[in-house]
């Protein structure tokens, strides 16, 4: 049809612009089922080429908070979110999830902790459990994290506890050590910390340490900022050498530039039978392993099977310019 005869006006002009407009546009992804990554807050394998993600939603904000990546062998990497009622919607739904970990001997559950609800109270970590044959992520139960400062989380002032990262180690039977990362550099405290606790998923309790046994850290590397960087982004269990890794992170906002460290930051040592812990035993001088400018990484994980020369992975939150996952090689520093 030629359309230069109809009126410019026309009903019919209008209509056929229209329907070839629309024809031509590009059909826009949807945040259920996308090859675009949202930004990458936590993550954990779900299976071996795949990964349960959280992202940092707060309260106030409708939609996910988390969702699956999955690392395709050829081909662009695959989004799909998840609806889960108890995280997304009502009046208590999840607030700034930063962390998440497996629980180790429990395939297709996890952990997952917020970062702090601002005056909603305290954060929550929450027991995650994944159906793979109904693909449903569903909420088993959930504890407050621990409590450092006795007040709620005001954002952009530093005041309050703020976790960014969150590890699960097996002791025995039902029983879990877990090791929560604040972050640091704030108002209300100056350095970055791993607090200890026990879950009991057979009594349904968790049982945070005094902050006496807290384990103070600094992150190696160079940094711009000369207040430093925050030393914990996100921690993760390297269960090959018993290591927990960190990301340290610097941002002046959301569009950056990003600056992000990953070191070891501890080794898990042998069972005290006096306290029921398994020791975390400080990395003597540490060294930034990874330096990594561009990206504000918040999640390190396993690398995955379709990656066979990677050590480990990254997914990064850069803030404006959404997510990013990455395999990397061996450290060679």
């Amino acid at each position: 049809m030629n359309i230069s005869i109809l009126g410019k006006w026309s009903p019919l002009y209008l209509a056929v612009t229209t329907v070839l407009a629309c024809s031509l546009a590009p059909t826009p992804a949807t945040n259920a089922d996308t090859n675009e990554i949202p930004g990458i807050s936590g993550m954990a394998p779900l299976t071996g080429n795949s990964y349960l993600m959280v992202q940092d939603t707060k309260a106030h904000k409708k939609g996910h908070r988390t969702g699956i990546l999955t690392i395709l062998d050829d081909g662009p990497n695959s989004y799909k979110a998840l609806d889960v009622d108890v995280l997304d919607k009502g009046d208590d739904r999840a607030s700034d999830l930063e962390a998440l970990h497996i629980i180790p001997g429990k395939p297709g559950h996890f952990l997952a902790a917020e970062s702090g609800r601002r005056d909603l109270g305290p954060g929550r970590i929450f027991h995650l459990a994944y159906d793979e044959d109904d693909s449903k992520l569903s909420v088993i139960g959930d504890w407050p994290v621990a409590t450092r400062i006795e007040k709620p989380m005001e954002w952009g002032l530093g005041k309050g506890d703020n976790y960014e990262g969150l590890v699960c180690i097996p002791l025995d039977g039902e029983r879990y050590q877990l090791v929560l990362g604040e972050r640091g550099r704030s108002k209300a405290h100056a350095r970055g910390a791993l607090i200890t606790g026990i879950l009991d998923l057979g009594e349904g309790t968790l049982a945070w340490q005094p902050a006496s046994t807290d384990l103070e850290l600094s992150s190696p590397g160079r940094w711009i900022n000369p207040k430093g960087p925050r030393d914990i982004g996100d921690l993760w269990y390297d269960e090959r050498d018993q290591s927990i890794w960190t990301a340290a992170t610097e941002d002046p906002g959301d569009q950056g530039p990003f600056r992000s460290v990953l070191w070891q930051a501890c080794t898990v040592g042998e069972l005290n039978q006096e306290t029921g812990l398994r020791s975390l035993i400080p990395t003597e001088n540490p060294t930034a392993a990874y330096t990594i400018d561009g990206h504000k990484i918040e999640g390190i994980s396993a690398a995955p099977n379709s990656v066979p020369h990677a050590y480990l992975s990254v997914g990064a939150e850069d803030e404006d310019y959404g997510g990013t996952w990455r395999g990397l090689y061996p450290s060679v520093d």
